[in-house]
């Protein structure tokens, strides 16, 4: 049922780009951007793995369709090839720090190598700081998710459980299951592209 799911989403992604876009090229660079980012949405939520095959074609497309894209001239909402470049070091850095940064925290792997060509692909698509946008917004999106619906919904099952008895006799402590960051910074990353820039001028004040 997951699958059938997932190509109906990929299919009317499509569809909104030449709808909002119209045929041409923009229009394919949002839709081959959605794309990717259903697919490693979909893979990291249900094998906590992001595959290189996803991210390392994001950063060659976005790359190149950047460089493509300035030749001919033509004004996209992507970064050009020059905040493309700045963009993907600026993002993979940038997540390597936070992931850094929660290991020291939390005294084990925060963030794995998958998240990192992640924010490479996506700094790529829409520069520097739209990608450092891109992970304040998953992290609020995370947020959101986390105290509105998986912790509630873990808490609702673990108190009509067996476990639930083990608590009250002194057992392990309730804990709500991880979920992967990849989830949030894909959504993050189409927002992000599609309404960064109105974001950005509201923090500017311009």
């Amino acid at each position: 049922m997951m699958y059938p799911a997932i190509e109906l989403i990929v299919a009317l992604g499509w569809l909104a780009s030449v709808l909002v876009f119209g045929p041409t090229f923009t229009a394919a660079r949002v839709a081959v951007f959605g794309t990717v980012l259903v697919g490693i949405a979909m893979t990291d939520l249900q094998t906590y793995l992001i595959p290189d095959g996803f991210t390392l074609f994001g950063l060659g497309w976005t790359l190149l369709t950047a460089i493509l894209a300035f030749f001919f001239g033509q004004s996209s909402l992507f970064a050009g090839p020059y905040e493309a470049l700045v963009g993907a070091c600026a993002g993979a850095g940038m997540i390597a720090i936070v992931g850094w940064l929660g290991e020291v925290a939390l005294k084990r792997e925060a963030m794995g190598m998958g998240d990192i060509t992640l924010m490479a692909f996506i700094g790529g698509a829409l520069g520097p700081q739209r990608a450092i946008m891109t992970v304040f917004v998953a992290s609020a999106i995370g947020a959101i998710t986390f105290l509105g619906v998986v912790y509630p919904v873990t808490w609702l099952r673990r108190t009509h459980s067996r476990e639930q008895t083990e608590l009250a006799l002194g057992g392990a402590p309730f804990a709500a299951p991880l979920v992967p960051f990849g989830v949030f910074l894909a959504p993050a990353a189409m927002l992000t592209l599609l309404w960064g820039e109105t974001w950005l001028g509201w923090l500017l004040g311009s």
